[in-house]
């Protein structure tokens, strides 16, 4: 909600809106959840009229509570409280002596998600779970199908990320979800299979994923990986290809190769360990000028204003790079954010990442949520 920047010896505390993660600036028009969350957001966010925030700041025993709360309006959680003690001391130029719970601490918000048949740590154990095997897992999707399934898929896409910027009983799992979504849902089931036997397969995913049954897809996807052929005998095959790539002048065809051939994490043991050292080159000797000096410049979160769908569209057709643990390289996500096939979906879902862009620019964020990305 809220982050510190260090400003000639003092700190400055920026709070940002729980909706669309600007910059709550004191001449704007705020209001604080008294429920369970505790955010606070512009009151144009929340569509509090001008006549309504008056009459709420007028009363100084009037409660509000956001769309998440105010179903059931309890008692503001631990983390809440304290942030609504920060932000009284602070404006009221008190010294802030308050501890915030531990990053790891989960709210009860959390415990009552609700994902099919799971329920709170359920969820974040099957994603666990999901995710220690996907990481190992060779490359093996086929590309988002047109129509309704591939539609769909980019949907849930959005969905999740929304999740994210929402601060939902999701937003914990659903950088985890996206991550795993990919090698899940798009799993070629076979080496000769065609894209009308992807578009059912998809379908047939989203319905089980949709139901929460992620250790069901786990279960089948694991089985379509044992079944991949092993590599040629030639242990240097891969790297010849590579090479020879690279020697005509194909750089990003050499890229996508590697990405292709990835086979997953390595275990970590004695042996490996060993051989990353013997790789790993000695540390250099410091050297002053390439050292950052001085204390920080502040910025103004406005720079980031101009992050818009059609920038993240731009963007996209420009990227090109392997996967990481999902597997989905550059080219997959060219097509979901760029390709007309999908109609409208691809320009809501650039919409969204552009707002997740400006959270991450903007807003201190719970590193917790993101770990699957590090």
């Amino acid at each position: 909600m809220s982050k510190s920047k260090k400003e000639g010896g003092g700190s400055l505390v920026i709070w940002c809106c729980g909706i669309c993660s600007k910059q709550l600036k004191s001449e704007s028009q705020q209001i604080g959840c008294d429920g369970q969350c505790g955010k606070w957001y512009h009151a144009r966010c929340v569509k509090i009229d001008a006549k309504s925030y008056r009459k709420l700041a007028a009363d100084s025993n009037s409660k509000w509570f956001c769309s998440q709360c105010k179903d059931s309006p309890k008692q503001p959680s631990e983390v809440a409280q304290a942030i609504q003690q920060i932000r009284s001391e602070v404006e009221g130029n008190a010294p802030i002596k308050v501890d915030l719970p531990d990053p790891e601490t989960k709210s009860t918000t959390v415990n009552e998600a609700v994902w099919g048949t799971l329920k709170g740590a359920e969820i974040s154990n099957a994603l666990n779970e999901v995710y220690r095997n996907v990481v190992t897992w060779k490359k093996n999707l086929f590309k988002v199908p047109t129509g309704k399934a591939g539609q769909d898929f980019i949907e849930e896409v959005t969905k999740l990320l929304g999740f994210y910027l929402s601060g939902s009983h999701f937003e914990s799992y659903a950088m985890t979800m996206v991550m795993i979504m990919f090698p899940l849902l798009l799993q070629k089931p076979s080496q000769k299979s065609k894209s009308k036997d992807h578009s059912k397969r998809l379908a047939e995913r989203l319905l089980l994923w949709k139901s929460g049954e992620i250790l069901t897809l786990l279960r089948q996807c694991i089985k379509i990986q044992e079944r991949l052929k092993s590599p040629k005998a030639d242990e240097n095959h891969h790297e010849k290809i590579f090479v020879r790539l690279m020697l005509q002048g194909k750089v990003s065809a050499a890229l996508r190769w590697v990405g292709s051939q990835r086979s997953g994490l390595l275990e970590i043991n004695n042996e490996v360990v060993s051989h990353l050292k013997e790789k790993h080159p000695a540390p250099g000797e410091v050297h002053f000028e390439a050292l950052l000096k001085g204390p920080a410049e502040p910025f103004e979160d406005v720079i980031f204003d101009s992050i818009d769908a059609e920038v993240i569209h731009k963007t996209a057709k420009t990227i090109s790079g392997a996967a990481g643990p999902s597997g989905a390289d550059a080219e997959i996500w060219k097509q979901i954010l760029c390709s007309k096939q999908f109609k409208k979906k691809p320009e809501e879902l650039c919409a969204t990442i552009a707002e997740l862009a400006k959270k991450l620019s903007c807003c201190v964020v719970n590193p917790e949520h993101l770990r699957s990305y590090t």
